[in-house]
């Protein structure tokens, strides 16, 4: 587990370490703009199993995941226009969105749904870019347990495990307050977990797409 410490120098290398991991199937923990992030490629069945295990996750429970952009989001799920424009007022930021599945993106565990989201963070959004690919992701945590803030937390949590990720970006302490996950498959945005947004601002938000 190679631990480097984030700066404005080493943010392009960083990134270049990152997705040369990712590409190798190797899990990367990551500071976001909520919390340590634990991530992989999208689209693999061994990288998932990975990040099961690590977490000691039920494997049913399907994985959000990381975009980094609207236009990357449409091609895994059905968002017409209309929910485009709340998208637009929420992306980049903190709110995870789930959406019914594309049709053509069964991938997520066969799931029908899949949680997506824009995070407001420079190194995520680059190492998407710089990979092509969505990231899986989830707390960099084990199942159950408190959300790490530091690395010295994510250290206790996998150092003794047998599958630790292959590298961890010490960002240093973040605030641990997960994203607010909404769910947008109906005709309205309805919280289904509270982060920084409730559903007094979400509702807010979406009334601004309807003028």
């Amino acid at each position: 587990m190679k631990i480097i410490k984030i700066t404005h120098q080493n943010i392009d290398n960083l990134a270049i370490l990152a997705v040369k991991a990712l590409k190798a199937l190797k899990l990367v923990v990551l500071p976001t703009d909520t919390v340590y992030g634990l991530v992989g490629v999208y689209d693999n069945e061994t990288v998932r199993n990975k990040i099961f295990q690590l977490k000691n996750r039920p494997i049913k429970k399907a994985l959000p995941v990381f975009v980094k952009d609207i236009a990357m989001a449409q091609e895994l799920a059905d968002i017409p226009g209309s929910k485009v424009e709340f998208l637009k007022k929420i992306w980049p930021g903190q709110v995870t969105v789930i959406f019914c599945q594309n049709e053509n993106n069964r991938n997520n565990l066969n799931q029908k749904t899949i949680a997506l989201r824009v995070p407001n963070n420079n190194l995520v959004l680059n190492i998407i870019d710089k990979l092509g690919l969505p990231l899986i992701e989830t707390a960099a945590n084990l199942s159950d347990q408190p959300t790490g803030q530091t690395v010295g937390d994510i250290k206790k949590y996998f150092e003794k495990s047998k599958n630790t990720p292959h590298l961890v970006v010490d960002g240093g302490e973040l605030d641990s307050i997960s994203s607010t996950v909404v769910d947008f498959t109906g005709s309205k945005p309805v919280v289904v977990r509270q982060g920084l947004m409730d559903q007094k601002k979400i509702n807010k938000i979406y009334n601004q797409t309807k003028k």
